[in-house]
């Protein structure tokens, strides 16, 4: 819980006190002298301001906490293979897999992570510079259409898949992050 903010009253001008006052969390310092009371009910609306922006914030971000947790459990209960895509300077830094991609593929998610390129050497041959030109167009940001393509499953099988792209955007409007559907 996001605590009230605290207001330093001093009777001198002891920047010292005020620095060490700021330093421990007060929000604002304020000189009483006589000339000087006069803003005090300016200070006291700037720290009640502050303080409400502050809690604004602790929500917003519990409220997207939240979200994001659900939106994971979601993910991860879905009998398709799920993949994240994590960006970092419009490339993608790393991404996570939700269980059911073992019985899609035949690999565990701790497979992708070890091996950053095992989701293109799965696809088969003919179909990877489609799946490529699909990746290249979402990393773009651009919405693309879902599109039906092999892969090679571990235990050498052959398996068509549709992969589908839902692309998440910051506020923005710059891709943040995607997620990938497989069945």
């Amino acid at each position: 819980a996001t605590e009230c903010p605290i207001i330093a009253l001093y009777r001198t001008a002891c920047l010292d006190d005020q620095l060490l006052s700021l330093r421990q969390g007060a929000a604002d310092c304020q000189i009483t002298t006589e000339q000087e009371l006069d803003r005090l009910p300016f200070t006291l609306i700037r720290a009640r301001h502050l303080w409400h922006r502050t809690l604004e914030r602790d929500l917003a971000e519990d409220l997207m906490h939240t979200a994001d947790e659900r939106h994971q459990r979601l993910l991860h209960t879905v009998p398709d293979s799920t993949h994240t895509g994590h960006l970092s300077n419009g490339t993608v830094g790393y991404t996570t897999h939700n269980i059911a991609c073992e019985a899609i593929t035949g690999y565990c998610a701790n497979d992708f992570e070890a091996n950053p390129y095992l989701w293109i050497e799965i696809v088969h041959q003919d179909d990877r510079e489609e799946v490529r030109a699909q990746a290249d167009r979402v990393l773009s940001g651009e919405n693309v259409a879902p599109i039906e393509h092999r892969l090679l499953h571990k235990d050498g099988s052959i398996r068509w898949v549709k992969s589908t792209p839902v692309l998440h955007y910051n506020k923005d409007g710059d891709l943040d992050y995607y997620d990938g559907l497989i069945r």
